[in-house]
């Protein structure tokens, strides 16, 4: 566990900075180079990405309460857009389709190693942290070519407001800025002076900020210092157009190790990393692989989650985990003592089959029956 904080400290510092003026600045991925994530053709922008969360063509669909023939055994429920809605209070006034184009910004650094990562470790970390360390002859950072940059939010709301401008001409709706990477909250106070901007220039109700995490960010380790504060939270709490998506990467500490290649020391420091959000009112929307969670974990999973709130497990989404980009086969060819050490795919359907059951169980709804942002969290502590 010590060693997971320490490096999730050294790769925070790697990715905060102050330019000549003494303004915070933050270390993006600004040239995706050659790599599978490559931004779309007539971005402005080169550190710009787009994703399209609703795609029925990959199977990617809304609740089925939204239209759609949501089948949890066939179908990956992906209700972005219309949380964004509901939070931008445009329920009536804008088709959910508007916030269903999310303009994506990287951070480059990652404390864990995820062997089912879409991203290429030279755009997530440096070759001296990189846990590809060993099987690569550094042609890799050559062949992708990818770069990073530092930029203020204001630079990064100014970029991504021209980008939406230059959307709306030929009738794309962008209102969906997303921090990714990476582990976005390496860089917590970017979140707070991107809403800050953003009130100041009075596109708090039109404009939503999303983001994830792996939740390592928020764990509180023996010396108290966790890297997301008491303050940051307070903060974020303030603001309606704003949300976490949280990732667990497994469902116990075997499961976590597996996946990431990090050990956790215990499960309970992300269920309390959680449990830190949700009290601080936060609004959450959490998510664990289908494919990559050992279905044997998911009952423990399940008791532990629900002593949160009885209802929080119906705020999850089950992801299954496109198996198939680049960089995930040349870990494949490339990785063989990391790789196929850690690389578990395990049966989608058993582990939907077996939350869906408890679902019905604790609290007579089935995965899919209701949409996320309905499902009130009381807060119980206990």
């Amino acid at each position: 566990m010590n060693e997971l904080i320490n490096k999730l400290r050294r790769m925070s510092a790697a990715v905060n900075g102050f330019n000549k003026d003494g303004v915070k600045t933050y270390r993006i991925i600004s040239d995706f180079g050659k790599s599978s994530v490559v931004s779309e053709v007539g971005f402005i922008e080169k550190h710009f990405r787009v994703f399209t969360p609703v795609k029925s063509l990959k199977g990617r669909k809304l609740n089925s309460i939204y239209g759609d023939s949501f089948n949890p055994f066939k179908d990956t429920l992906m209700d972005y857009p219309t949380i964004v809605q509901q939070r931008l209070d445009k329920l009536g006034s804008m088709d959910w389709k508007c916030f269903n184009r999310l303009i994506s910004l990287h951070v480059s650094r990652c404390p864990l190693s995820c062997w089912h990562c879409y991203v290429d470790e030279c755009l997530k970390t440096d070759c001296a942290n990189c846990g590809a360390q060993g099987f690569c002859d550094k042609k890799l950072r050559v062949q992708i070519c990818g770069k990073e940059d530092w930029f203020t939010a204001h630079d990064i709301v100014d970029a991504f407001i021209k980008q939406r401008d230059s959307d709306l001409k030929i009738g794309l709706y962008s209102n969906v800025l997303r921090i990714t990477g990476g582990e976005p909250f390496l860089v917590p106070e970017l979140f707070i002076e991107i809403l800050e901007e953003l009130e100041k220039r009075e596109l708090s109700k039109d404009i939503f900020l999303w983001t994830e995490t792996n939740l390592v960010p928020f764990i509180v380790p023996e010396d108290g210092k966790a890297l997301v504060t008491k303050a940051h939270l307070e903060r974020l709490s303030k603001y309606r157009n704003f949300c976490i998506h949280p990732c667990f990467h497994g469902l116990s500490e075997d499961n976590f190790k597996d996946v990431t290649g990090q050990a956790i020391g215990s499960f309970e420091h992300l269920i309390d990393a959680l449990k830190r959000l949700i009290y601080a009112q936060i609004d959450v929307y959490p998510t664990f692989g289908s494919n990559i969670s050992s279905p044997s974990d998911v009952e423990f999973f399940y008791e532990r989650i629900s002593r949160i709130d009885d209802f929080l497990p119906l705020r999850f989404c089950l992801i299954e985990y496109d198996l198939d980009y680049r960089p995930i086969k040349w870990r494949r060819d490339n990785m063989p003592g990391f790789a196929k050490e850690h690389e578990k795919v395990f049966d989608r359907f058993q582990t939907i089959e077996k939350w869906n059951g408890l679902l019905k169980k604790g609290t007579t709804f089935n995965y899919g029956d209701i949409p996320r942002h309905l499902v009130p969290l009381r807060r119980k502590h206990t």
